[in-house]
């Protein structure tokens, strides 16, 4: 059996669009949404997957080369070119300390959506990638869609069973339906409840006195051997909201909607949501790395303070910019990163740091880019491990600060911290990518009625146990006025 690919050129108004996919998030048990700004793009169920180590680009690439022999005239094939293909997810470390928390979800994947939709606010076109599976002879499998009842959609059959249609709205409506088998014109309307969760909800997996002695402990592994030894780790820790999921469930579409608005107008805040089984949710303002045609970018972002008052926030910037524990953290996530990019052409990086907004903290922020001359896609996956993680999710130098992980945080950190994201596999015009850091995220087990929060924090030898505990507590609970809920 082998899988080919279909893009589909819809039209369709914005708002609608908007309502549109919100439905069929509500129904899909498998999807990947990304916002950015005025962008978004989601995918919608599995055709195939691979576990990230066993990858085959080679095999792989046969779907993409038939994705670049459509034509379609009313777009530009460069631009197809950029659009998301193959989705990653990861495990932040999969040698690391595992329990059941994540299931069998955590693993590091890479796969082909049914579905992918691109969208941009401003333009009326919506992009649809669909991938179809298809026999030897190009027909395709039956069952796999009601191709009977799709005949007003007009196909038109291209090549070895690659469709293309142009849909209005209205079929537009219809396909999502026949690819989830669901009816959107119709579904539940969940009782939404007034209760909001706060910080008295919030159960820690470990106390003060506990998360003392870690930090403690990873203070004087620092102070070993400064100079050859661990220069820096960065610490994690969980808390747990616990409810009865007979009584109330966490409403996803409505919490995923609180999070994109509040952080509506920020530069550079990606709003995710990964949705299998289990929910994976939250907003982050690292970008592990981003690749068009030969051009890499990323960053350093180390270093944090809360934003207590708006009125103050250039008095607390200044404060972070000139506090020298914050500057010392900062400074080895941007050497780790420069160092990690060495083999590339063209290595540049602002010389300051400036500051970055995410929600109620402001980060310190160093630009990196680099160019990618080989334009190869094994490459591309060993810069993504090579990267992973930065010296601001797991430690400087990575392979004793993850050793040192291992043994002593009995966290299992699953996407949290690890790289999300899509690329395109290597065209003609170039290999696009965009892999984000999951950090600002929670986990939800609705099935066991519990949200997992996660904050991480890094330690140098200057570092303060309990400053650090409260600066945790500030990331885990960063989204949790965004939660909204409705009856069991």
């Amino acid at each position: 059996m082998s899988s080919l690919s279909s893009i589909v050129s819809v039209g369709l108004r914005a708002s609608y669009g908007g309502e549109m996919m919100l439905d069929v998030l509500r129904r899909s048990e498998n999807h990947f949404v990304c916002i950015e700004g005025k962008k978004y793009c989601i995918a919608l169920g599995v055709c195939r997957e691979e576990e990230y180590d066993t990858f085959d680009i080679e095999r792989w690439q046969g779907l993409r080369r038939q994705h670049q022999l459509m034509a379609l005239q009313e777009k530009d094939q460069a631009q197809l070119d950029r659009l998301p293909f193959f989705f990653l997810t990861s495990d932040f470390d999969p040698l690391g300390y595992h329990d059941q928390s994540w299931g069998t979800w955590g693993k590091q994947r890479i796969y082909l959506p049914k579905a992918m939709i691109y969208y941009e606010e401003g333009n009326d076109d919506v992009e649809l990638i669909f991938h179809l599976s298809l026999d030897q002879q190009g027909i395709v499998i039956e069952n796999q869609w009601d191709l009977s009842s799709m005949k007003a959609l007009d196909f038109l059959k291209l090549n070895q069973g690659i469709l293309c249609a142009g849909l209005g709205v209205d079929h537009y409506e219809m396909i999502l339906s026949l690819l989830f088998s669901t009816d959107l014109s119709r579904h539940p309307q969940d009782e939404p409840l007034s209760h909001r969760f706060s910080r008295a909800d919030v159960k820690d997996d470990q106390d003060l006195a506990q998360w003392t002695l870690l930090i403690e402990n990873a203070k004087k592994t620092i102070g070993l051997d400064p100079s050859h030894g661990i220069q820096k780790l960065v610490c994690a820790r969980k808390g747990l909201i616990d409810f009865d999921p007979k009584q109330m469930k966490l409403d996803r579409v409505e919490s995923f909607k609180q999070i994109c608005q509040k952080f509506k107008g920020i530069q550079g805040i990606s709003c995710f949501w990964v949705q299998r089984k289990l929910c994976f949710m939250g907003a982050t303002p690292e970008v592990l790395i981003e690749i068009a045609d030969q051009q890499i970018k990323t960053h350093a972002l180390a270093g944090t303070i809360k934003i207590t008052d708006m009125q103050q926030l250039d008095v607390l910037g200044n404060q972070l910019l000139n506090d020298p524990k914050e500057r010392k953290e900062h400074a080895m996530v941007v050497a780790q990163i420069l160092e990690n990019l060495a083999d590339c052409t063209s290595l540049t990086w602002t010389q300051e740091p400036t500051l970055k907004r995410a929600g109620q903290l402001l980060h310190l922020e160093t630009l990196i880019s680099a160019e990618n001359d080989q334009r190869d896609e094994y490459q591309m996956l060993s810069l993504i491990k090579a990267l992973h993680p930065t010296p601001a999710l797991g430690g400087k130098p990575k392979s004793l600060a993850l050793a040192w992980l291992r043994e002593n945080e009995r966290l299992h950190r699953g996407n949290y911290g690890a790289p999300l994201g899509w690329l395109n596999a290597h065209t003609v015009n170039g290999l696009y990518a965009k892999l984000i850091v999951g950090i600002r995220s929670f986990l939800y087990d609705e099935k066991q009625g519990q949200i997992h929060l996660f904050g991480g924090v890094g330690i140098v030898a200057e570092s303060n146990a309990e400053k650090e505990w409260q600066e945790s507590l500030m990331k885990m609970t960063a989204l949790i006025d965004q939660l909204r809920l409705v009856r069991g």
